[in-house]
């Protein structure tokens, strides 16, 4: 929580851990393009994103192609998120 990848001092620790298969869950107003270079090396991984009044889902599984999903809600919002858990 409160992750960026501009963060000089986790950004290698998360880094790692990707590369490892860790999967890795986002949840964001707007994926900056550091975030979504980074995913594109991330075997698994869930990224939950505004778009417009919903929520966009773009999810990666193994070598599976992304699928991205629209969600009724504002679940890119941490507190509208952790409803869902």
């Amino acid at each position: 929580v409160g992750f960026g990848f501009n963060d000089e001092h986790l950004t290698p620790l998360i880094e790692k851990k990707i590369k490892e298969g860790i999967p890795i869950v986002i949840i964001v107003k707007k994926a900056t393009l550091s975030c979504k270079e980074k995913l594109k090396k991330a075997n698994k991984y869930c990224l939950f994103e505004e778009y417009k009044d919903k929520t966009q889902v773009r999810f990666k599984e193994n070598d599976e192609k992304e699928k991205t999903y629209l969600l009724e809600n504002n679940y890119w919002e941490l507190k509208k998120f952790m409803e869902i858990l």
